[in-house]
């Protein structure tokens, strides 16, 4: 929900990653709710997020976010992206 509610919006902050992808508000605060979600729920599983990374180390049930998978598009307006969790 807080994606959608991100898309398209005429206020929408794209910031610039060091490796020259964009990432905007709506990528960080969900990887940030999502994180909070899964502290409140699984509070031993490690998190790694593509906006604030985590620990390398791979254990037997780790998270992996990407907040929205076609950043590119979200930006630009373009329908074709999605929220990514897996375990």
């Amino acid at each position: 929900a807080l994606t959608m509610e991100r898309f398209g919006a005429s206020d929408l902050r794209v910031e610039t990653k060091p490796d020259m992808t964009p990432a905007t508000d709506a990528d960080l605060n969900t990887e940030r709710l999502l994180r909070a979600r899964l502290a409140e729920h699984r509070p031993d599983d490690p998190v790694f997020g593509e906006e604030f990374g985590g620990s390398k180390e791979f254990s037997s049930r780790q998270w992996v976010i990407d907040p929205i998978d076609g950043t590119k598009n979200f930006v630009r307006g373009v329908p074709v992206w999605c929220t990514l969790i897996a375990l």
